[in-house]
């Protein structure tokens, strides 16, 4: 995307951070949808967090009547929302995960979200299961009421932040070694395979 007024940093206010980061000012983008015939109809709001995962198990439950968790063996990374966009459901308990590591292992940007709490840890891979390091920021947030990400409650709540890091920590490992290639490395001899179309 190469969109948007990338010269001005703060036109995401009061929502932390920004594009290429974790924050809030990073992740939270605005949707529109509109369905009249399917229920969704103009002048709603959902708060409840979506992602672009959920579209294709949401859109395969509506056109092929599949169950919302996979097609065939292959399970969705998404959740079937139509609940929520419809208006029937006002919360989801999920987890969403966030991850940027342009700049290398060592400066890993990853979160996790839940209804109530998101933990970020910015530093080295923490794939191995450290994340409390000298090199590690660490950051708790009670992200139901607290979406501008003032209030850093890792101190005050340890056991939450140690959950989480479980959880993100067992996220991370599921990327292969290698896995998400620095952006730019390898671009100057990049030969494109055989099979790529551009049209």
């Amino acid at each position: 995307d190469n969109g948007g007024v990338s010269a001005i940093a703060d036109n995401n206010l009061p929502l932390r951070g920004n594009k290429l980061d974790v924050w809030e000012g990073g992740v939270r983008v605005p949707a529109a949808i509109r369905w009249p015939g399917g229920g969704i109809v103009g002048g709603g709001k959902v708060s409840v967090p979506l992602s672009c995962i959920d579209v294709l198990p949401t859109l395969a439950k509506l056109t092929v009547g599949e169950s919302s968790s996979g097609l065939g063996n292959k399970p969705f990374d998404g959740r079937d929302v139509l609940d929520v966009l419809q208006a029937k459901r006002r919360r989801l308990d999920r987890e969403l995960y966030f991850y940027h590591g342009q700049a290398g292992e060592e400066r890993e940007k990853i979160a996790i979200r839940t209804a109530k709490w998101k933990l970020l840890i910015n530093g080295p891979n923490i794939a191995g299961g450290e994340w409390q390091t000298a090199k590690h920021e660490r950051f708790l947030f009670r992200i139901d009421r607290d979406p501008n990400e003032t209030t850093d409650l890792l101190s005050r709540h340890p056991e939450v932040a140690d959950r989480l890091a479980g959880k993100l920590v067992a996220h991370r490992k599921l990327q292969p070694p290698g896995g998400v290639g620095v952006y730019n490395a390898g671009r100057k001899n990049f030969k494109a395979p055989a099979d790529w179309v551009v049209r």
